[in-house]
Parts: structure tokens; sequence; C-alpha cells
């Protein structure tokens, strides 16, 4: 009798695991952003976040904790349990170009576990709404004059804008760091600073500036994709404007802290892939102005690492990396 109970006993016991996994998640999540609110990261975990949580039906919520250009809220996205409740929504500068510029940076961009990516944003060359400037030609005809006259705003040490700027400046053989680099606390201040004058320039994720080029508050120049984005169809590509070098564009993705169980990463995984078939998730990301783009963990790694190496590469041929 006692064997046959324990012959019972054995495979229920061993399902327990199994049965918790499925039932994730129980109880609410937070999905940390790195930054303020109003910026392409913070919009894109909201819709993120309204999505899986009709799909699951459990609250996430959205947790700004902004700080050190995306460090502060990375690194304690990295310190939560690894249980699935607390969850990092990734982007660009936080995710490869900040561990590009800083050595001493308390993260490596592979530390986080990536699970998916849930899009692509162009960014956009931004001045002042009545700036005197006609063109992006024009902005670095008058920065190569004297670059010391000149300042841009970025969202973080390895903001878009660094890169970005870098990019252009270098191919028009301008040394960027002779340019002053004011570092704002997100992508939302670092747009403000420039309608208000504070910076002469920058390049932010188009989500961050279509307001204020509708209220003709900034100026949009060119866009960093291969080709005109729909939201702004006026405004040229880099490749357009002169500059084929001005092409970084920047990503977002749903990132965790190390070692996740696979149950928790899979459900992640298949949540946003099945939003990527859903209308109105596609319109949500559109309306952001950014463009849904998948790719699954795997596939996600790999293009970081590539991402990262490119940054890496940059950041140390223009005396970033510190």
């Amino acid at each position: 009798l006692l064997a046959i109970i324990g012959l019972c006993l054995f495979p229920y016991s061993g399902s327990v695991p199994s049965i918790y996994a499925q039932a994730y998640p129980t109880k609410g999540i937070q999905l940390i952003v790195p930054f303020p609110p109003g910026g392409s990261t913070d919009l894109t975990g909201r819709v993120v976040a309204s999505y899986l949580s009709k799909k699951w039906g459990q609250p996430i919520s959205v947790v700004n904790k902004p700080g050190a250009g995306g460090t502060t809220g990375v690194v304690f996205a990295l310190q939560a349990k690894n249980d699935g409740y607390t969850m990092l929504m990734h982007v660009t500068s936080a995710g490869t170009l900040n561990p590009a510029i800083e050595k001493k940076l308390p993260y490596k961009w592979d530390d986080p576990t990536l699970i998916a990516q849930t899009n692509i944003s162009p960014l956009v060359f931004i001045i002042k709404g009545d700036s005197p400037w006609k063109d992006l030609r024009e902005v670095v005809e008058d920065v190569k004059k004297d670059p010391t006259r000149f300042k841009y705003g970025t969202s973080g040490p390895g903001g878009p804008s660094t890169f970005a700027i870098a990019q252009l400046l270098e191919s028009a053989g301008v040394d960027p760091t002779k340019v002053a680099r004011i570092v704002l606390q997100g992508g939302a201040p670092t747009v403000t600073a420039v309608a208000g004058g504070h910076v002469d320039f920058a390049a932010q994720n188009l989500s961050e500036v279509i307001s204020l080029i509708e209220a003709k508050k900034i100026r949009g120049l060119a866009v960093t994709t291969s080709q005109r984005v729909k939201q702004l169809p006026d405004i040229p590509t880099g490749k357009e404007a002169g500059f084929g070098a001005l092409n970084l564009v920047g990503w977002n993705g749903v990132a965790g802290p190390p070692h996740l169980p696979d149950y928790v990463i899979k459900k992640w995984d298949e949540g946003i892939r099945e939003a990527m078939k859903d209308p109105h998730f596609l319109e949500e990301m559109e309306r952001i102005g950014a463009d849904a783009a998948y790719l699954g963990p795997s596939e996600f790694k790999a293009f970081l690492q590539e991402q990262y190496q490119s940054a890496l590469k940059i950041a140390e041929n223009l005396g970033l990396r510190k």
C-alpha cells in the first residue's frame, strides 16, 4: 500500500513547479522605466504594460526610476528578486551606449536577462523652432567654424544624441568632443531644453519630438532611418540631407534581473510575440512614434552584442570612453 501511495505521490510532487510556472503571473508586476515620464521608453513601456496586463489579467505598473542617465533604474531592476515581478523596459542608451562609454558602470551590457525587442525608433535631429538654421548642412557649417560656441543635449552619458551627433560631426571632420555635451535626465527634458534654447540641438527618438514639432516649438532637420517616416514626411533622411553617417536608430525591449526562470522568459517572450499580431497594439505603437519590431531572446542578445561592439568602437575612437 505504501509503495502504491508513493507512486501516486511522486508524479504529483514532481509537477508542482510546473503548476506554479503555468500560473505566472499571480500578482501585480513592476515594469521599471529608467527615465522620467514622457520619454520614448516610458511611452513604450505603458503600451506594453497595458497590453500584457489585459492579456494576463494582472496589473503591470510602470515605475519610473530616473537618474544617472538610466543607470539608477537599470541597477534597481538588476538587483530585484528574479521571480518575474520586477522587470525592465530596456533602451538603447542604458542597454549598450552607456556600457560602451562608462568603464566603471555598475553593470555590463549582458548582465540583464534579455527577453525580447519590442520596437525600434528613428532618431530626429532637432533645433529650436525659431532657429535661423534652415537645414542640417547649415548647422554643420556653423559648428565647423567654432565648435566651442555650441552645446547639445543628451538624455544620458550614452544617450542617443551623444552617438548620433558624434556620427554626424565626425563625418564632417569636426571633433565632437569640442562641442559642449549637456547631460539631461531623459528624452523629454532633452527635447524641452532644445525648445527652450538651453541647448542648440539634439537627436532624440521620434516619439519624444512629435508633439513639439507639431506645436512648432522645435524643428526636425533629418531622421536617421534609410527612408522618411510616415509621421514626419517632410523631414529628409540623413542621407538626403547630405549626411549618410547619421544612421543610429533607437530600440526598446523587455529584460529582467539575471537568472530569470525559463517560465518567466517564455511568458514574456510569447506575450510580446503575440502583441505583434494585435492591431490595437500596433496602432498604439505607431501613435507614439515607435515601429513595432520583435526579436526573441537569442536574436535580441545577438543584436545588442553587435550594437555594443559598434558603440564601443565609436566611443574609443572619439575619446568618449572613460
